[in-house]
């Protein structure tokens, strides 16, 4: 298996998520055990006092979900569940067939954030790390929806 994603190394998606929880009340995820993506976060899900979960498995579909624009995949897990996650990383790498290994942890959003927006869930899994089988196969880069339609998209 080949590490194609670490939240760690995510700058850009950890600076955005802690600035939400930083500065909007309306939305952001709560700061337990500590800010998402800081050194005591990463402490306490490396020592195991914030557990996480990893799911092995395969790749049975990849789609554009939301308006067709936002690239999703189904985890099916050796157990035989299956699960949508979003694609990180490089989404063309992702191809229906393919081994994954999905490590997620469950993190509350912050009390302020409004119920209505958050479709009926106080809570989110949140991906940080994934790994995929080698292979040279791909799957398409852009989705149906309203940008991936446009000439040269």
């Amino acid at each position: 298996m080949e590490l194609q994603y670490d939240l760690r190394a995510d700058k850009a998606h950890v600076r955005a998520m802690q600035k939400a929880t930083r500065k909007r009340p309306d939305v952001g995820l709560a700061p337990v055990p500590a800010l998402v993506g800081s050194w005591r976060w990463w402490r306490a899900i490396d020592s195991g006092r914030y557990p996480s979960t990893i799911l092995d498995g395969t790749i049975t579909r990849v789609f554009w979900g939301s308006m067709g624009d936002w690239p999703m995949f189904t985890l099916r897990t050796l157990e035989g569940e299956t699960s949508d996650w979003t694609r990180q990383g490089d989404p063309t790498r992702y191809v229906e067939g393919l081994a994954v290994r999905l490590q997620y942890v469950v993190q509350r959003f912050k009390d302020s954030v409004p119920d209505w927006s958050l479709a009926g869930t106080r809570e989110t899994n949140l991906i940080v790390r994934i790994w995929l089988e080698p292979s040279s196969l791909r799957s398409e880069a852009t989705g149906p929806g309203p940008l991936g339609s446009l000439p040269g998209g």
